[in-house]
């Protein structure tokens, strides 16, 4: 049964709800272990440009890259996160597959064949 389904930064639907499994923080210098998760509804996405810095010679010095943070309202508040974390779309199953499950759950068969029952459904 799917739980969610990963969404790319580019497929954020605004006033939509997510999971966010963070990762990164907003500047992508630090990462954390475990990750963890938040649920929060996209507002908007929001592009920072990068910094370089140019010598008389020609030489272009990248400084600091560019990056795209989404903003979330989560609790009620705004808040910037980087596009290296994971979006998930939450999944609502609809009555019928929360029968069928159950159903198949209730079975006394070995769970290779409640697999294969799955997925012919």
């Amino acid at each position: 049964m799917i739980i969610s389904n990963q969404v790319s930064i580019d497929h954020l639907v605004a006033d939509k709800k997510y999971v966010i499994a963070m990762n990164w923080n907003q500047t992508n210098d630090m990462r954390f272990d475990p990750e963890g998760l938040i649920n929060g509804t996209f507002k908007r996405l929001e592009f920072i440009k990068g910094r370089t810095m140019s010598y008389d010679t020609g030489l272009q010095i990248l400084l600091r890259p560019s990056r795209i943070n989404a903003i979330f309202e989560i609790a009620g508040q705004n808040y910037k996160v980087s596009s290296a974390n994971t979006f998930y779309t939450i999944y609502q199953p609809t009555e019928q597959e929360i029968c069928s499950e159950y159903s198949i759950r209730g079975l006394n068969l070995p769970p290779e064949l409640k697999r294969e029952i799955r997925k012919n459904i």
